[in-house]
């Protein structure tokens, strides 16, 4: 992950498009670094991926199956509309090594709606927190997507997600790709996630820690502060840290199984990980909706 963490103080609509190109770009052509050209006739009507290449005619069952990038060049597939649910409450602003939950959300999100326009989808942002909402309607342009990555840098986090108000609901079929830590006073991210897959959506939930926090690596700090309600706890991490693990694993496999049994997609994203990996959950789940 180090192609984003060193981006951690990006703030620029061109830096951000940049840093989303080459991580994209990359993946893919790394991804066929490996595959041999003319393996049979399954393949006489693909080529290997290379950049630049149209990302719409990407064939995404072969993908599916093998993990190899082929382009189909006699087939260009069905659009879609994507919406990036980020979000936006005061717990996203827990920070790492200069890097906040919230910053990296906006750089995932960056890359993977560049792959989105490219492959000709339309783009839509949900950003949620009790003082505001931003959303974005779904369209699909060069001029648009620079105006998406805008309005993404703008997002703040603050106060908390919001509950008892009406959320932002598009109708119709698309993708929801949702970042979020999950730190959730009843199940309303959990609820709006399940309401969005009930409306025949394809829904992935991408959770977000830091390293330190999901191993409790505090050597030094036995005084923590929630970024929401403001309250202090003091505690002993050594004493703690396998209790403290075990629960944290107990949490995540319960909420991946209740939204796994929905049709939610579950992911859990460590920051220091190879963003590799979600690309290649994005593209694999994208096929679906071929």
């Amino acid at each position: 992950m180090q192609n984003l963490l060193a981006a951690k103080d990006i703030s620029s609509v061109e830096g951000l498009e940049l840093l989303a190109r080459k991580v994209v770009e990359g993946f893919l052509a790394g991804a066929n670094r490996n595959v041999r050209a003319g393996q049979g006739q399954e393949f006489s009507q693909y080529k290997a991926y290379q950049p630049g290449d149209d990302l719409r005619q990407l064939d995404w069952k072969l993908l599916a199956r093998s993990g190899k990038y082929y382009i189909k060049e006699s087939e260009i597939e069905t659009n879609t509309t994507i919406t990036f649910l980020i979000d936006a409450s005061a717990s996203m602003n827990y920070t790492e090594d200069g890097l906040s939950k919230l910053h990296y959300a906006k750089l995932l999100t960056a890359c993977l709606a560049y792959l989105a326009n490219q492959q000709g989808d339309l783009l839509s942002l949900v950003a949620l927190n009790s003082l505001e909402t931003k959303q974005l309607p779904p369209k699909r342009s060069a001029s648009y997507f620079k105006y998406f990555l805008h309005e993404l840098l703008q997002v703040k986090a603050l106060e908390k997600w919001p509950i008892g108000k009406d959320l932002p609901i598009q109708k119709g079929r698309g993708m929801v790709i949702c970042f979020s830590d999950m730190y959730e006073y009843q199940s309303e991210v959990t609820d709006l996630l399940k309401l969005y897959a009930a409306m025949d959506k394809e829904v992935l939930l991408f959770q977000l820690f830091g390293e330190k926090e999901i191993n409790l690596d505090f050597i030094k700090a036995n005084t923590f502060k929630d970024l929401e309600s403001g309250s202090v706890i003091q505690t002993n991490t050594k004493k703690l840290k396998t209790s403290y693990t075990a629960q944290l694993k107990n949490f995540t496999e319960k909420l991946q199984d209740n939204l796994l049994a929905q049709g939610v997609l579950y992911q859990k994203v460590i920051m220091t990980e190879d963003v590799g990996k979600f690309l290649q959950t994005f593209l694999k789940q994208r096929n679906s909706l071929a």
